[in-house]
């Protein structure tokens, strides 16, 4: 059951259609790729999580969801994509120069 809802929801992230021509200001670019960094670097996640009590609460429910470091590095790896393209969702509903807010 858990399994399914992985695919699931890795299926809508696959399937969504991605965004172009949109950009992000510098500071939220530079946010975005540290969370992507740290999203996708176990390294740089591992650090994160030992700082925050419920952020490892959360990454121990992850683990059990996926019960392999494999499939946990992938789950890690759409949420990165999701951060992505929900950033770029961001910058798309933004009025453009002409538009009516």
């Amino acid at each position: 059951m858990k399994r399914n809802a992985a695919v699931a929801l890795l299926a809508l992230v696959l399937t969504a259609a991605p965004l172009v021509g949109q950009t992000l200001d510098q500071a939220s670019s530079e946010a975005l790729a540290a969370t992507l960094r740290m999203l996708l670097d176990p390294s740089l996640r591992g650090t994160a999580i030992a700082g925050n009590p419920q952020a490892g609460a959360v990454d121990a429910q992850i683990q059990a969801l996926t019960g392999s470091p494999a499939l946990t590095q992938e789950l890690y790896a759409v949420a990165a994509d999701v951060f992505r393209d929900e950033a770029l969702v961001v910058v798309a509903s933004r009025p453009r120069n002409g538009d009516k807010p």
